[in-house]
């Protein structure tokens, strides 16, 4: 089994842009990729962009369902103590944001204004884990087209996202293979946004 460390600390950098984009100044978000110069720009589907069907986009770890929104609390317990759990008080949100660390996947977390904690995303770390559709690190794009159809690209090429209803899953590309891959809720930002008002 092979662990993407750089990989992972991509991961951990796109994570914590989105967690904490309230933090500076001004309204965009930015998520940064692989170059630490280079920004892009939160995605969103565009006209003829193929959505993915909410049920398309699924994750099955230990043979449980993890959906980005859900509460945390039931999942953590079905899923049993992780291998450890990082902790920051929430720029975005009222509280703390957690990353819950299980072999082969992470999953962060943010905090509602009474207390529960919800799934935003969740990230694959290395290739003993893949989603229930068969996307997995180091699968080719041409691959991943022929599960979910095109997808959206940033202007290099190196990042794709697919969509559904409420879900983006975002593949980062090395030599045309995903060196990365994390499902995010994509309502989360709405509802951070909402809170500063």
């Amino acid at each position: 089994m092979r662990t993407k460390k750089p990989a992972f600390l991509i991961v951990l950098i796109v994570v914590f842009a989105i967690c904490f984009s309230a933090c500076g100044e001004g309204n965009e978000s930015v998520v940064v990729s692989e170059a630490p110069t280079q920004l892009i720009e939160a995605q969103e589907p565009e006209p003829g962009t193929v959505a993915v069907k909410k049920a398309e986009i699924s994750f099955l770890y230990k043979g449980i369902k993890i959906v980005p929104g859900e509460n945390v609390e039931p999942l953590i317990e079905q899923l049993g103590e992780p291998n450890d759990v990082f902790v920051a008080p929430s720029c975005a949100f009222v509280g703390e944001d957690r990353i819950y660390y299980y072999p082969g996947v992470d999953i962060t977390t943010w905090p509602e204004e009474d207390g529960t904690h919800r799934v935003l995303s969740y990230t694959l770390r290395d290739d003993s884990v893949q989603t229930e559709q068969g996307v997995y690190l180091g699968i080719e794009i041409g691959e991943i087209e022929k599960i979910y159809g095109p997808g959206k690209s940033n202007e290099d090429g190196t990042v794709v996202s697919w969509f559904s209803d409420s879900e983006e899953l975002r593949c980062f590309l090395e030599d045309g293979t995903a060196s990365d891959i994390t499902v995010f809720f994509s309502e989360a930002q709405e509802i951070a946004e909402a809170e500063e008002e």
